[in-house]
């Protein structure tokens, strides 16, 4: 896993993964055959030529492909969530997010139903599972102090 750590203009780090640094890089020789210098902006269009404001063309790009009630800070609960989904702990999400407490972090860390869903398999090992149901409809277990059997319903 290749991540790199960037500086931004208001002198903040920016950690980015392979697949971020990949495009990036990709990015810069696309300038590169354009013919932009190296400190040009970032992202170019053809229209307007350089883009300095991200949200700008994050607005026209959804207008255009008719996605509605998706913001700019949508990007920020999709983030939080996702990485939620992939394991990660809440106090590194929180971390990531710059939130001051991990309440902030919880109010962004939306799970998918199934993502729920499938929060719950790991409880299920092959070697405690019944194969059948008690008779009487309780589980007898033996106390390990006396030899007297403990009733449990499975109700």
């Amino acid at each position: 896993m290749v991540s790199k750590l960037l500086r931004t203009a208001e002198g903040e780090f920016v950690t980015l993964n392979s697949a971020a640094v990949k495009v990036l890089k990709e990015l810069r020789k696309r300038h590169k055959k354009l013919g932009l210098p190296p400190n040009s902006t970032l992202f170019h269009s053809k229209r307007d030529g350089l883009i300095k404001n991200p949200r700008r063309w994050f607005a026209t790009a959804l207008n255009q492909a008719r996605i509605r009630g998706v913001t700019w800070h949508t990007l920020r609960h999709t983030f939080a969530s996702r990485l939620v989904m992939a394991g990660v702990d809440l106090k590194t999400v929180q971390e990531r997010m710059g939130h001051k407490t991990i309440a902030m972090t919880a109010r962004y860390a939306h799970l998918a139903p199934t993502h729920k869903l499938r929060t719950l398999e790991p409880l299920v090992r092959s070697s405690s599972v019944s194969t059948g149901w008690p008779q009487n409809g309780y589980w007898s277990q033996k106390s390990p102090d006396s030899q007297r059997t403990e009733e449990h319903s499975t109700y």
